[in-house]
């Protein structure tokens, strides 16, 4: 494995799935409901750590807890586990997972609040991913 950091990865640095990955899995009504199902169980998962990672309450840190948890786990005896959607999206467990801990490690060192992305549903099946700055704009 290379120790450099090529233009395409540093563009993406941040992210725990590439777009292209994204809009594949969402795309159409090809999907039947079950997946689209699945999918929102990991959308879900992903903003409340974006959510609750960096959590001060005790209710924050409770839905934190179980949600790093859940996403730890290597179990794949049910659909609903993290590995199981992982494995029905052609996605990478470990890669998604370090994704996550580097969101985590970005809030702690700079101190602030990192702004997570918001998936939005557009029209049904369609959807946004978009950080701040991409909301800064559409209010600009």
């Amino acid at each position: 494995m290379a120790d450099h950091v090529s233009d395409f990865d540093a563009a993406f640095e941040n992210e725990a799935v590439l777009p292209v990955q994204y809009d594949d899995i969402v795309r159409g009504d090809a999907r039947p409901p079950e997946h689209r199902l699945l999918f929102a169980v990991l959308e879900d998962a992903v903003r409340c750590w974006q959510l609750y990672a960096s959590a001060t309450s005790p209710v924050g840190q409770e839905i934190f807890g179980e949600t790093a948890a859940w996403f730890a786990s290597d179990d794949d005896a049910s659909p609903f586990t993290f590995v199981a959607i992982c494995h029905l999206f052609a996605l990478d467990p470990a890669y998604i997972r370090q994704g996550l801990r580097r969101f985590s490690e970005r809030q702690r060192v700079t101190g602030t609040r990192v702004v997570p992305f918001r998936v939005r549903r557009v029209g049904g099946t369609r959807h946004m991913v978009g950080g701040q700055a991409q909301r800064m704009r559409a209010l600009g």
